[in-house]
């Protein structure tokens, strides 16, 4: 009969973690989350980002679907304003496909505003430019 190689037995990689949101905008969201604990006995070759729409059950794929993604983050771009999305992980080795990570919270795709840090020097100049539409607070010391 002809010899056979024994080796370890290839299994799925266990779940990645849940995603965490990064970074956000108005259309684009930055995601990271930490490999599995198990690699299946076979390299993690990749990740898949799946997001589920608000209303619906379906779960599409994020990513480029002819690609995995080589590191534990993404940014799923063109995404709707003012609509919410869950995220979830999976990792693919040789053996195939992990279990979907626990998904994200539903979030709400908006920008994100931030209040500018200011700090005036005694010494300021006599006058001061700020963008129409936006407060300029000085504290007294």
């Amino acid at each position: 009969s002809d010899p056979v190689l024994a080796s370890d037995p290839k299994n799925p990689p266990s779940a990645p973690s849940c995603p965490e949101v990064t970074d956000k905008t108005k259309d684009t969201i930055s995601l990271a989350w930490k490999p599995p604990e198990k690699d299946g006995h076979s390299p993690i070759q990749g990740y898949i980002v799946e997001m589920q729409e608000e209303g619906s059950s379906d779960w599409t794929r994020a990513s480029d679907p002819d690609k995995l993604i080589p590191k534990c983050e993404y940014v799923v771009p063109n995404l709707k304003t003012l609509k919410k999305y869950k995220f979830r992980i999976k990792a693919v080795n040789a053996a195939g496909e992990s279990e979907p990570s626990l998904p994200t919270s539903e979030i709400i795709m908006k920008e994100v505003l931030e209040e500018p840090d200011i700090t005036l020097d005694v010494s300021a100049p006599d006058f001061l430019n700020c963008y129409a539409g936006k407060p300029l607070r000085i504290p007294t010391i």
